[in-house]
């Protein structure tokens, strides 16, 4: 068993090896001593990972959600043909309207 003289030596001693840091992912600043830092920053890591992963996921299903929406159009002011979801298709055409109109 540590004594009470003791824990408070150590105590202190951690206190001195305190010092003022800034999280390179969440951008707290702390007064840490080592062991807090290196904890700090595993929880950060872990919430930034999962933060991207779920990022992923949104624009994942965001993607197959254009892709099925998705639909060839030709057209015939541009001569080409696209590759657009139906409301791709009205964007394009008012376009070609204002274009003309110029």
């Amino acid at each position: 068993l540590v004594g009470a003289s003791e824990a408070e030596a150590a105590s202190s001693v951690n206190q001195h090896l305190r010092h003022v840091w800034v999280c390179p992912h969440c951008q707290e600043t702390l007064a840490v001593n080592m062991a807090e830092q290196l904890a700090h920053q595993g929880v950060c890591e872990l919430v930034l990972q999962q933060k991207k992963e779920e990022q992923t996921l949104e624009i994942s299903d965001a993607s197959k959600h254009s892709v099925k929406n998705l639909r060839e159009y030709f057209c015939p002011e541009c001569d080409k043909v696209l590759q657009v979801t139906s409301m791709d298709i009205l964007r394009h055409k008012q376009y070609h309207k204002r274009s003309n109109k110029s």
